[in-house]
């Protein structure tokens, strides 16, 4: 069930809009703790999670608390050292925190999704270490 769930995930993340993906991951919220248990590996591949993490922080806007709470997911959960997407990482994270850079002055403080945007930030920051 694991990898056909990451084999949708994947397809929808390179051949369906922006919207599509984000259609699928409100279907899949109401299992997001078990997409990413705990002490155990996530149900999605690092390649999976790299290509999820770039797509949605291209287009912060609309379901933004369900975009940055994947990304943040992701981010914790994903494996920078797995040989599949270590040639890919580097300048993948990088184009990451310039997307969230960039739209970083649409979440000032005061905003509803300030906290979650800086938090969900570092994370992806700190994993370009």
């Amino acid at each position: 069930k694991n990898g056909r769930v990451d084999q949708a995930l994947f397809a929808v993340l390179n051949d369906m809009s922006l919207d599509d993906v984000v259609r699928l991951l409100v279907l899949l919220d109401q299992e997001i703790d078990n997409m990413f248990p705990p002490g155990a590996p996530p149900r999605f591949s690092d390649g999976t999670l790299l290509v999820l993490m770039n797509r949605l922080s291209s287009d912060l806007r609309g379901e933004t608390s369900l975009k940055l709470t994947w990304i943040q997911r992701a981010a914790m959960a994903i494996n920078p050292k797995n040989p599949a997407i270590t040639p890919y990482y580097p300048s993948t994270i990088s184009k990451i925190v310039n997307n969230m850079q960039a739209a970083r002055p649409s979440f000032e403080r005061g905003s509803p999704t300030h906290s979650l945007f800086e938090m969900c930030f570092n994370i992806v920051r700190s994993r370009t270490a």
